[in-house]
């Protein structure tokens, strides 16, 4: 009987961005978050514009489900996290100027870092101002980085999202979780 080999374990930030890049086979443990440091606070929620993360999944719908499809990824999972950049990672509307100029570092709809992961899908920076690459980008880098960590949760995902460098579910992970779980795109109002 042949013996099982281990995968190696990625604990740091470059660790887990090479992994993802270079699409190797290897765990990222994240803890769930006992501390209670997880709660929003009255800033998150007056800073929350739920309207713009609604309409933007909203828009994007048919291209989310493309490239879900397309990467074996739940499309609720790429919805939640567009949703949370949407509504939160704006920054009072300042990554929608910078991606009008093209200076933004990271890129709307889903607010993926465009040098850092553009090459998930074989294109430049730049590339990733096509909202098409940009989800496709992104569905690529949710999934690497689902299928790397044990037991997988939208929290545990959405936090290695934000940060790689996580090793306990973050503030923002709990939030990805909420909203995966309330799915706030399908409300009619």
């Amino acid at each position: 009987m042949e013996k099982k080999k281990k995968l190696p374990i990625a604990l740091g930030a470059r660790d887990r961005e090479d992994s993802i890049k270079n699409n190797t086979k290897t765990i990222f443990y994240i803890k769930e978050n006992k501390s209670g440091d997880t709660e929003m606070t009255i800033l998150d929620d007056i800073y929350n514009l739920d309207s713009l993360g609604k309409k933007s999944v909203q828009k994007h719908n048919d291209k989310i489900l493309k490239n879900a499809q397309k990467h074996n990824v739940d499309p609720d999972m790429v919805r939640a996290i567009m949703y949370a950049e949407n509504a939160r990672g704006h920054k009072g509307g300042g990554n929608y100027l910078a991606d009008v100029i093209k200076r933004g570092d990271s890129v709307m709809p889903m607010n993926i870092q465009k040098d850092r992961w553009s090459s998930l899908i074989g294109k430049k920076p730049d590339d990733m101002y096509d909202e098409d690459n940009n989800i496709e980008a992104s569905t690529v880098l949710i999934k690497r980085i689902r299928d790397r960590i044990p037991n997988a949760t939208p929290e545990k995902v959405g936090t290695l999202w934000q940060n790689a460098a996580e090793n306990e579910v973050s503030k923002y992970g709990k939030y990805v979780g909420d909203i995966y779980r309330k799915k706030p795109w399908a409300r009619i109002e």
